[in-house]
């Protein structure tokens, strides 16, 4: 193949060719084609509609000798073969022209290709810095269980504080607006509730302390009692042997007339079983603090098994609920496993969904170690409950975020 072949363009001799049969478009009509479809180049739409009308028109005439030739190939085999060598011949001079002529357009129909999508690239940018600004403020109510007032009141004058421009939302202002809106309205019905909360916990402490106090009261009683009780004894012994040395003493004295000591004697017994009447009762009430004594140990017990009884429970099930989260946790990973190759096609975004994964693994690998009383183990299972709702609204908002965007 020449260099003019090869750059599509046919020696001068070849333009003089004498044809065989006659067609529509000559030759010369041809290399006039090429000439003033030459310098064609797109530069704006102007020029891009008349590269397509050249290669319209071009390829009318190359349509119009293809016609002919099956026109003049029907009289006659042979004079169809010249036909033939003769269409062919033009076509080969026309071919270069109009491919030519697409390469042209082609190349513009790239470049206002890639154009459009830098366009469209810029736009998806621009929506997802402002998606990922109103996921902030749509994010804001879920982290308001657990806090404190307090808390809250600073969350609240934060979120007031937060700027909304329209510099930054742009069109989605009027979203962002309603979204602070219902932030600060769901912080400010937490904050009432976290008031009625922490007072009646204040009642309830109260009441604890008062409960205390009473029991400290009444074994305060039970110790006076015990100790009147060893008082009355000791005072009771005394007169009994102070009484039995003077029945004596008398006995002794009064042995010269024996009716006054028959008196004496007997009045002497009659006391005697008065005391022991007496020793009766106290032996009888003594029975009865007993009773009440090991019926408050009893108690005692009974409140401490029942106790003990509920830290196990509620230590079963927590074991239970941190099975359960590792096996959520492993289903997850297999599940992320499987979704992999269909989530291939969400490339661009996969940077961002794998740093919110691991902010929800790091959260769910957070544990709180040697937590002594209930009102902190109260505390950190409401923790992790909450750790896990945002654990599976994390996933479950990663997976929309990386198959299309945040709906707004």
């Amino acid at each position: 193949m020449t260099d003019q072949a090869a750059a599509g363009t046919v020696p001068e001799t070849t333009l003089t060719y004498a044809p065989l049969v006659k067609y529509d478009v000559s030759a010369a009509a041809i290399e006039k084609l090429r000439k003033q479809y030459a310098g064609l180049q797109i530069v704006d739409a102007a020029s891009y509609r008349e590269v397509v009308k050249a290669i319209a028109d071009v390829r009318d005439k190359r349509v119009a000798v293809e016609k002919r030739r099956k026109e003049l190939k029907a009289d006659a085999l042979e004079y169809g073969r010249r036909v033939d060598a003769e269409a062919k011949r033009l076509t080969t001079l026309l071919l270069p022209i109009e491919e030519e002529l697409k390469t042209t357009k082609q190349a513009e129909d790239d470049r206002r290709a890639e154009e459009k999508a830098a366009k469209e690239r810029a736009e998806k940018e621009r929506i997802e810095k402002i998606v990922a600004k109103l996921f902030e403020l749509q994010s804001i109510p879920q982290a308001l269980t657990g806090k404190t007032s307090i808390e809250l009141q600073r969350l609240l004058a934060e979120t007031r504080q937060r700027q909304l421009t329209e510099e930054i939302f742009e069109e989605y202002l009027p979203k962002a607006e309603r979204l602070h809106t219902e932030a600060v309205e769901r912080i400010e019905r937490a904050i009432e509730a976290a008031l009625i909360a922490e007072q009646e916990e204040a009642k309830r402490q109260a009441e604890e302390l008062r409960r205390k106090q009473e029991e400290e009261r009444l074994a305060k009683e039970r110790a006076e009692r015990d100790a009147a009780q060893r008082l009355i004894q000791a005072r009771e012994k005394a007169e009994r042997e102070a009484e039995i040395a003077r029945f004596e003493a008398l006995k002794k004295q009064q042995e010269e007339t024996r009716r006054a000591l028959e008196a004496q004697r007997s009045k002497l017994q009659q006391r005697a079983r008065d005391l022991e009447a007496r020793e009766r009762d106290i032996e009888t009430e003594k029975r009865r603090i007993e009773e009440v004594r090991r019926a408050e140990e009893e108690r005692i017990a009974r409140e401490e098994a029942e106790r003990k009884a509920a830290e196990e429970a509620k230590a079963k099930a927590q074991q239970e609920a941190k099975e359960a989260a590792e096996r959520a946790e492993c289903q997850r990973i297999e599940q992320e496993k499987a979704k992999a190759e269909a989530e291939a096609r969400a490339k661009e975004l996969q940077p961002d969904a794998d740093k919110l994964l691991e902010f929800a693994n790091r959260l769910m690998d957070t544990r709180a170690d040697a937590l002594k009383s209930d009102a902190a183990y109260k505390i950190y299972g409401q923790a992790r409950t909450m750790i896990h709702g945002i654990d599976h609204y994390i996933r479950t908002q990663v997976k929309t975020l990386t198959t299309t965007y945040i709906e707004i």
